[in-house]
């Protein structure tokens, strides 16, 4: 129940990533984006310092570290969106239409660190999408019309991303 806890809690247990990355990002810098919501949970600056450089070697962001969020490609912030809803190590990440910006390749690409995330770290990754070749990767399958679940199922032999063709 997301109502039962507070907002700091959920900040920090569940990440989100919205379909434009330029609708969430709010600072000037990777590196500040990347700290931003560490900043705002209060952490020291150590562990700030030291899970924002974790996160720009897994995301391979730091030829680009600091430059300004607004010189970088629609792939590189959607990278920088998803690095910065993980950097937390939340509990449950969404992530609205995550490739509905993106070319074929860096969208697989996207797919494939949230898929190997969760498959590391036992992360629950949601993915809300209209691109139903993307339920061949997925555990489990909802499908929701006009607010109403018509559709539930699990998937017993998910796929690695690198199978789908879409």
């Amino acid at each position: 129940e997301v109502d039962s806890l507070d907002q700091k809690t959920q900040a920090s247990r569940i990440g989100y990533v919205l379909q434009n990355p330029d609708s969430q990002i709010v600072t000037d810098k990777v590196w500040h984006e990347l700290a931003f919501g560490l900043e705002s949970l209060g952490m020291d600056t150590k562990t700030i310092r030291l899970r924002v450089a974790e996160m720009a070697s897994f995301f391979g962001i730091q030829t680009w570290f600091h430059k300004d969020v607004n010189h970088l490609s629609g792939g590189q912030k959607q990278r920088v969106a998803i690095a910065r809803a993980l950097v937390s190590s939340p509990a449950i990440i969404l992530a609205d239409e995550p490739t509905g910006a993106l070319d074929y390749q860096t969208g697989k690409a996207i797919l494939k660190l949230l898929q190997d995330t969760a498959r590391r770290t036992g992360m629950t990754v949601i993915i809300i999408t209209h691109n139903s070749a993307l339920t061949a990767m997925a555990d489990r399958v909802i499908k929701v019309k006009n607010g109403t679940v018509v559709y539930q199922a699990k998937n017993e032999n998910p796929v690695d991303v690198a199978e789908i063709e879409w």
